[in-house]
């Protein structure tokens, strides 16, 4: 059953290095998507930080997935890094034509600002890894504390989107998929 308020995917789904290891050898990257919706019921589309897809792939994306499948792409760096949020509208405008395809699938928009831009609102969830960036595992007991952090944040009426960007050596599918379970579990012991 999937719960609305906390929702847990990985930053991205087309890793090379994940062939062999979640991904079966002989499967094709273009069943990549549909094999991961099996895991997990929401994705975040990091590439779009870098460039914009072909609406026609975003199109495919939302053909190949299921109807409770949720998407939450990136926004584009050029429109935070380098406009600096100045005079957005002509390129919100490209970025939201090319996702419109989605709006039925979309979750959240994820707009990263430079360091240098403040910015006062926190919801959205992102796991680099602890230790090394996009290379170490969280440990249990650093998972077990976010699922509490959650479920209380969850009690006060916030929503949570976490996606897990320590894709190398697969750290980001092993996470999700222990943080998940370890929310499943709080909610048996509760019901």
């Amino acid at each position: 059953m999937r719960n609305k308020k906390i929702n847990i995917g990985t930053s991205g789904w087309s890793y090379k290095h994940w062939k062999g290891e979640f991904y079966p050898e002989e499967m094709k990257p273009t069943d990549y998507l549909l094999f991961y919706t099996e895991h997990f019921d929401t994705t975040e589309i990091n590439s779009s930080f870098y460039h914009l897809p072909r609406r026609s792939t975003v199109e495919q994306w939302v053909e190949k997935t299921p109807k409770k499948f949720r998407f939450c792409p990136k926004i584009s760096r050029y429109i935070t890094h380098i406009k600096r949020l100045h005079d957005p509208e002509e390129t919100v405008a490209r970025f939201f034509e090319v996702f419109e395809p989605m709006k039925e699938k979309m979750g959240p928009v994820l707009v990263q600002l430079p360091p240098s831009l403040k910015f006062k609102k926190n919801i959205y969830v992102r796991f680099h890894g602890p230790k090394e960036l996009y290379a170490s595992s969280y440990s249990d007991k650093m998972l077990k504390g976010f699922a509490d952090k959650f479920k209380h944040w969850v009690s006060e009426g916030h929503s949570i989107w976490a996606f897990f960007n320590n894709d190398v050596h697969m750290h980001a599918l092993h996470n999700g998929k222990t943080l998940q379970q370890m929310l499943q579990e709080m909610e048996m012991k509760k019901a």
